[in-house]
């Protein structure tokens, strides 16, 4: 995920999950402890969908 995270932070990649018709862009957040996370936002709202997503292959 670090990897990830360091993509989207610098700009060398975006992200996105897509369901059906259904697509979300994936960014990097920060808890209130300063820990990095990454999180789907789509239609202005910020979801916690990632781990229902099924596995994908490269």
């Amino acid at each position: 995920m670090e990897n990830v995270v360091h993509s989207i932070e610098n700009k060398y990649h975006r992200f996105y999950t897509q369901t059906g018709n259904s697509t979300a862009w994936v960014a990097v957040r920060k808890s209130p402890s300063g820990r990095k996370f990454i999180q789907t936002y789509a239609d202005r709202v910020w979801n916690d969908n990632l781990l229902a997503l099924d596995d994908c292959s490269a």
